[in-house]
């Protein structure tokens, strides 16, 4: 039961995080993220590889999907939060979300 409300957690956010960013024309942001963290999560591509796709060098590649991450990571927490109303413990609750993912 904890590993699916993990996983729903985590779906929504990265919905919302598709949201967001095509809300601030940055769908390519999400793309990005998308193929480096989310596509093959044990064997992620290369940032060379995934900036290829998109005609972009690594170094662009990683920052615009550091970007999304670090977005992603904020919708997550603000998930968690509202879920156990408590911020003191959100971290232990998201530690707790990625340790059964």
């Amino acid at each position: 039961m904890l590993r699916a409300w993990a996983q729903s957690l985590v779906a929504i956010a990265v919905t919302r995080l598709e949201t967001a960013c095509a809300e601030q024309n940055q769908a390519q942001h999400f793309q990005l993220f998308a193929r480096r963290y989310l596509q093959d999560p044990d064997h992620p591509p290369s940032w060379r590889e995934v900036g290829n796709v998109f005609g972009l060098d690594e170094k662009v590649a990683r920052s615009r999907a550091e970007t999304a991450a670090r977005r992603f990571r904020a919708l997550l927490r603000e998930l968690i939060a509202s879920d156990i109303g408590s911020e003191a413990d959100v971290d232990n609750e998201l530690h707790a979300v990625i340790a059964v993912l």
